[in-house]
């Protein structure tokens, strides 16, 4: 591969790393804010449910999920000091990836990091959900949000590391170029 094919293709792997993780941190912001409001974020989805006609347990569900977001905000508002704080644990997650963004290969521990929490995201949610009563469908709604973000960020780490050999390679070319080996026959 020639040095400017090198440089494109970092050029263009560094592109889709800014997109994935703006991707990501995007839709972390997007769920931390929608813990905010449970009552709000319940009717919002049973009206989609109720547009696409979707009925069963996951419909029940969500109607379930209303009644009792709407008898905790007017008898137990406390109740929802534990989806504050589940918001506010999104919010400053993404602000996290914030340092990624600016500089992934700096901060690549914090990609190493997302990898793993999307990773144990999948058991907690198997085991949690169980435990709470929320139905499979659901459950398999979180885990894939998990694999989701697992995939762009394993995407987004290998884009690094193959950023990183290309450098390594470009910097091997541009020292043979800086101290060309002189053969003396």
């Amino acid at each position: 591969m020639e040095r400017h094919q090198m440089q494109q293709m970092i050029s263009k792997n560094d592109k889709y790393i800014d997109i994935c993780l703006k991707v990501f941190v995007g839709a972390l912001a997007l769920s931390g804010l929608c813990c905010f409001s449970l009552p709000f974020l319940s009717r919002r989805i049973l009206t989609f449910l109720d547009a696409l006609a979707i009925r069963g347990e996951f419909y029940s569900f969500a109607i379930k999920m209303l009644q009792g977001a709407k008898y905790n905000a007017a008898h137990y508002p406390f109740i929802s000091y534990g989806t504050d704080w589940l918001g506010f644990a999104h919010l400053m997650f993404a602000l996290l990836f914030v340092g990624a963004i600016m500089d992934p290969y700096k901060n690549e521990w914090v990609i190493r990091f997302g990898l793993i929490v999307c990773t144990l995201l999948v058991p907690t949610v198997l085991i949690a959900g169980a435990i709470r009563e929320i139905p499979i469908v659901w459950r398999m709604i979180n885990c894939a949000m998990g694999g989701v973000g697992f995939l762009l960020l394993f995407r987004v780490f290998k884009w690094m590391k193959a950023n990183e050999e290309l450098r390594r390679q470009l910097e091997e070319l541009n020292q043979k170029k800086v101290n060309p080996e002189i053969r003396v026959a």
